[in-house]
């Protein structure tokens, strides 16, 4: 019985939401941030977010009222919370890099992200490829066929391996930056 209370204990204290305690200028910010006509998007949602937060409205309540997902409340209140000390300390000691400093707090970690398959040289490789005549690299056709390139790249080592598809979207992608409007 004792080892369920203290699990019940564990559960509450992972449910409580962080408390968003907002200075005046911290207020006027997010407020600026979130009626702004020219702010991006996501500011404005995550400005909303916290201005909810700090009135004590609910994670749950929040994310009905927004229509967003419950995580997304949760996760921009604790972020928000979590860097509190370090809001009130700036607008301490430079008013003025309180906004840039709320906009960090607002804004997306950097995600690495799948590293890519291809350097930029073998990319340029496959398409100075693409540009010149079959003929003149030993391949008897008078144009590319997508099988073909793939075939000559791997001959000349320019890459060891490649899908067709992915060939296509690199011509595609070349071609959309050079084909004049």
């Amino acid at each position: 019985m004792r080892k369920h209370a203290e699990e019940e204990d564990v559960k509450q204290m992972k449910l409580k939401t962080a408390e968003i305690n907002l200075t005046r200028r911290q207020k006027e910010i997010l407020e600026r941030l979130s009626n702004s006509t020219h702010s991006e998007l996501h500011f404005k949602i995550r400005a909303t977010i916290i201005l909810k937060a700090a009135d004590g409205i609910g994670n749950r309540v929040i994310a009905k009222q927004m229509g967003i997902n419950r995580g997304v409340a949760t996760k921009w209140r604790t972020r928000y919370a979590n860097a509190s000390k370090l809001l009130e300390q700036i607008e301490a000691d430079s008013s003025k890099k309180l906004t840039e400093t709320v906009k960090e707090v607002l804004s997306d970690e950097y995600r690495g992200g799948k590293p890519t398959k291809f350097t930029p040289e073998q990319v340029a490789c496959i398409i100075d490829l693409s540009l010149q005549k079959p003929e003149s690299v030993g391949v008897p056709m008078t144009h590319w066929t997508v099988n073909s390139l793939w075939d000559k790249a791997i001959e000349l080592k320019i890459v060891t391996s490649i899908s067709s598809s992915q060939m296509e979207r690199f011509l595609k992608r070349w071609r959309s930056k050079t084909t004049p409007i």
